[in-house]
């Protein structure tokens, strides 16, 4: 499931949150994400940089990442979490209208949630 800010996770959950941000007057985007599970103590994370793409594609990306963490690790109850708006409507948007870099990402995140 992924979710805006601020929501709660189940017992039993993990939650991932993800964020990206652009670093100084560079092409550089950085991202990172955290895995809490649902008394909120940290249990995994990752965070790295990416090259020449905009903050919606770092968000995207950060998402993406912290989603195939969670897989990897087994998790089955997930949470994801971001602050980025426009990201949580392309996720949650039942039709892609383009292709691209972005769309790429957004299929990649819709089929980590929909398994």
């Amino acid at each position: 499931m992924a979710t805006r800010e601020g929501t709660r996770s189940a017992p039993n959950s993990i939650k991932v949150n993800c964020d990206a941000s652009k670093m100084g007057n560079e092409d550089l985007i950085g991202f990172g994400c955290v895995i809490r599970d649902s008394n909120g103590v940290w249990q995994h994370g990752c965070a790295g940089i990416i090259h020449h793409h905009s903050v919606l594609q770092g968000e995207l990306f950060a998402i993406w990442k912290g989603l195939m963490l969670a897989s990897e690790l087994d998790y089955k109850d997930v949470l994801c979490e971001t602050n980025c708006h426009e990201a949580f409507i392309l996720i949650n948007d039942s039709v892609l209208s383009s292709f691209n870099e972005t769309s790429c990402l957004i299929r990649r995140i819709k089929d980590l949630l929909q398994r």
